[in-house]
C-alpha cells in the first residue's frame, strides 16, 4: 500500500493511505547512485521527514539528517607499445594507452613517462576520446579529470642518442598514478 514518487529537487516521496497505528515501524532501504564524478571527501547529506494527516503534538522527532562521505575508487590500467629496434641518432616513438576502470573518475592522472639512459623525451601528446588534446614537453604531463571508462593515447616521442652502442637495450617504463584511491595499482 506505499507509492513513490520524485520532485525535481531529488526528492523521494513515499505515501500511503493505509492506516499506520500507534507503535508500528516500518524500515525503507533507499538505495541512490552517486555520480561517479563527485569529488573524493565530498560530504553528501541525505535528510528524510515524516508527515501525516494526523495531528502530532511532537514534531522534534520528524526529521533526522545522515551524511556520507564520498570515497573515490578508480583502477587506471596502461599498457605501453614501441619499435622493437632503433638506430642510434633517430628518434623513436612510443604509444601509451591509459584506461580509468572505474568506478570512480580518476581525479588529475600523472602520466609519467622515464627515458632509458640514452634516450632524451621530446613530446607527449596526449589524446582525449571527445578528440582533445595535451602537449607536454617534461616527461610528467598532469592529465585531466578522467571519467569511469574513459581511454586515453599517449604519444611519447623522444630522441636517442648518436652515441649508444649498437646492442644496448633500451627499457623505456611509463606509470599513471591519481590521487584517486587505486585498487589494483599493479597495472599502472
Amino acid at each position: 500500500g506505499w507509492y513513490s514518487s520524485t520532485t525535481g529537487n531529488n526528492t523521494l516521496v513515499l505515501t500511503t493511505t493505509n492506516p499506520f497505528t500507534s507503535g508500528a515501524s516500518l524500515s525503507f532501504p533507499i538505495v541512490v547512485a552517486v555520480d561517479p564524478a563527485t569529488e573524493p571527501g565530498t560530504q553528501l547529506e541525505f535528510a528524510g521527514v515524516v508527515d501525516s494527516d494526523t495531528p502530532d503534538n511532537d514534531l522534534t522527532n520528524n526529521t533526522d539528517t545522515t551524511r556520507t562521505a564520498v570515497l573515490g575508487e578508480a583502477d587506471l590500467e596502461l599498457s605501453k607499445g614501441g619499435l622493437s629496434t632503433v638506430t642510434a641518432g633517430e628518434t623513436i616513438t612510443y604509444t601509451v594507452v591509459i584506461t580509468n576502470n572505474g568506478p570512480s573518475t580518476a581525479q588529475s592522472p600523472v602520466l609519467e613517462d622515464i627515458a632509458p639512459a640514452g634516450v632524451t623525451v621530446d613530446s607527449v601528446t596526449v589524446r582525449y576520446a571527445d578528440g582533445s588534446s595535451k602537449v607536454c614537453f617534461v616527461p610528467t604531463c598532469v592529465l585531466r579529470d578522467l571519467a569511469d571508462g574513459e581511454v586515453v593515447t599517449a604519444t611519447v616521442v623522444g630522441m636517442v642518442d648518436s652515441g649508444v652502442a649498437a646492442d644496448t637495450i633500451l627499457t623505456n617504463t611509463a606509470t599513471v598514478a591519481s590521487p584517486t584511491f587505486d585498487p589494483t595499482p599493479g597495472n599502472n
